[in-house]
């Protein structure tokens, strides 16, 4: 990017979701093209998904899912 841009940063924003309760990410994931594709080839990823945030859930009171986006910013020099 620097061969383009005459400044770049990047700002890395992490995020932690708290989860005691399996059923919600159970939900998203069955949004996602992974568990339709799974599901079109006979295997029950989500029903996986699920058994094992369960037990996470029971044993620890929660599961966390952690995510990190990275933000770039590219800037250019007026002339």
């Amino acid at each position: 990017m620097r061969e383009r841009f005459d400044e770049v940063q990047l700002r890395l924003l992490p995020s932690t979701v708290v989860l005691t309760d399996p059923a919600l990410l159970v939900r998203h994931a069955t949004s996602t093209t992974a568990a339709k594709t799974s599901a079109r080839q006979g295997v029950d990823l989500v029903r996986r998904l699920g058994e094992a945030v369960a037990e996470i859930v029971s044993s620890r009171g929660e599961f966390r899912v952690t995510t990190e986006v990275a933000l770039f910013r590219a800037t250019v020099e007026a002339p």
